[in-house]
């Protein structure tokens, strides 16, 4: 943990300081909202993973790449499983939630935008998706949980960063203004898929499958799926939602999000156990 934060605080720092960079280069050049999107978080992610790969080879002594990426027999498997599995769980809330009215679907983004401006969002959504997935597995999983079980063992090491990695969440969720039950609903769906991803790290060896399963959760949830019935995601491709239950009788809410969230994370984590005991083991640690 000496070295976790300070490393995690450099990092933040200089993603925002390259991200304000790359975007008055983009303003100066007057690139495209794709290509100028693609420019500020390909700067955001190397000015935040670069400090955990310089970390990880002077505290854990290890390379990122031998461990956290190592291209084991089925990794691609690993990727498209995890991608596979998270959004058929989405899929099935998806389409349970519409059968008593608790999500209304008024339509999708392909009937609304021209195809330039549905490919150009496309494309910044999934990179969008796949850069913070990689992020915040490296930081949490590879650096964090390799090196809290290397001091403390399996079982605290995963404790700890389940805690962390709920919390980190919490700046994001008191924005959105989750009050009370609502906003401890949120953390503890935050920790436990801190702890999902970090036994299918210890599980498989690699990041893979986590950032697989990462990936989609964000990806199909917020950007494709729309569970949340945010209408006012500048990232969405898919469908445009509304919420109306199961907690709040009508109109959107997190409350009801949140219901929905849990619903999809329990078939998520049963689906994943069952693809983690086919597979054998291989040690990431």
């Amino acid at each position: 943990m000496g070295a976790f934060v300070p490393t995690f605080v450099v990092g933040w720092i200089a993603g925002i300081v390259v991200g304000f960079a790359t975007r008055q280069i983009s303003l100066l050049l007057h690139l495209s909202e794709p290509v100028g999107h693609t420019l500020s978080w390909l700067g955001i992610t190397a000015a935040r993973v670069i400090p955990w790969v310089v970390a990880t080879h002077m505290v854990l002594k290890r390379r990122l790449r031998d461990f956290a990426f190592r291209l084991h027999p089925g990794w691609w498997s690993d990727v498209l499983g995890g991608i596979g599995i998270t959004a058929l769980a989405m899929l099935i809330v998806f389409l349970f939630s519409r059968w008593p009215g608790w999500l209304s679907v008024d339509g999708w983004m392909w009937q609304t935008l021209s195809l330039d401006a549905f490919v150009g969002t496309l494309w910044v959504t999934l990179l969008i998706n796949t850069v913070v997935a990689l992020g915040e597995e490296i930081t949490f999983r590879a650096f964090l949980l390799t090196g809290l079980e290397r001091a403390w063992g399996r079982r605290i090491g995963l404790a700890i960063m389940m805690v962390v990695f709920g919390l980190v969440h919490l700046p994001a969720y008191m924005a959105q203004e989750m009050q009370s039950l609502v906003l401890v609903l949120a953390i503890a769906l935050a920790a436990v898929m801190g702890l999902l991803l970090g036994l299918t790290y210890l599980r498989t060896g690699s990041l893979w499958l986590p950032v697989g399963i990462h990936f989609a959760w964000n990806f199909v949830e917020n950007d494709l799926l729309n569970l949340t019935g945010d209408a006012t995601n500048g990232n969405l491709i898919g469908a445009v939602t509304r919420l109306q239950g199961p907690l709040l009788p009508t109109g959107a809410g997190y409350a009801n999000a949140i219901v929905l969230d849990w619903a999809a994370f329990v078939i998520l984590s049963s689906v994943a156990w069952l693809w983690m005991v086919r597979r054998p083991v291989l040690s990431a640690t």
